[in-house]
């Protein structure tokens, strides 16, 4: 499927987390293609923010 529209989710996922994931898959299911965030099982929260495992600029050894 082509991909006409591209968006940013943009948000707290530490509070919307299920919204961020539900928007995502109403976007894909509607051909509108999500370029961050590539939603992923979390792995981390560090002052609020959440870390994603797809996250590349999260690396778990720097944060034990």
């Amino acid at each position: 499927m082509s991909h006409k529209l591209q968006r940013i989710l943009h948000g707290s996922l530490c509070q919307h987390y299920d919204l961020f994931q539900e928007v995502h898959l109403l976007f894909a299911r509607n051909g509108i293609k999500v370029l961050v965030p590539d939603l992923s099982k979390i792995v981390g929260e560090i002052h609020g923010f959440m870390h994603l495992q797809n996250d590349i600029s999260w690396n778990p050894r720097d944060h034990n």
